[in-house]
């Protein structure tokens, strides 16, 4: 992902750096206006579950997808699943696809909708 630069890390439980976290948006243009939002988590850091909120001014297809720090995909929180306008919220316990809690780190969301999309960083800490 370009423009996302590591301000901090933990590692083996132990913080370095800057570990506040800082929400990254790709940028939009002014022909193709984003029509949704994604919020940061709450709570951030989190130990085991953490809430992902996200509005939407239409409805359309969307997909939420949780990154480690290397950019592979650690779950598909919501897979490419129609939504109406609105607000939701969606929760995540720190589990993978096979069911496996992950280790502390650094995590990224990310929304995609109608080609565009959204995405945000958070910290598991165990």
């Amino acid at each position: 992902w370009p423009g996302i630069g590591l301000r901090g890390a933990v590692i083996d439980g132990v913080l370095y750096g800057d570990t506040t976290t800082v929400g990254v948006n790709e940028p939009t243009s002014q022909n193709h206006p984003l029509s949704f939002e994604l919020y940061q988590n709450y709570p951030n850091p989190f130990n085991p579950v953490t809430v992902i909120t996200f509005s939407l001014s239409s409805g359309g297809n969307i997909s939420l997808i949780v990154y480690d720090l290397l950019g592979n995909e650690v779950i598909r929180l919501i897979d490419n699943i129609y939504y109406q306008s609105g607000k939701y919220e969606k929760s995540w316990n720190s589990n993978d696809t096979d069911g496996e809690l992950l280790s502390s780190g650094i995590y990224f969301y990310r929304l995609s909708f109608n080609n565009h999309s959204i995405t945000k960083s958070m910290i598991l800490i165990k």
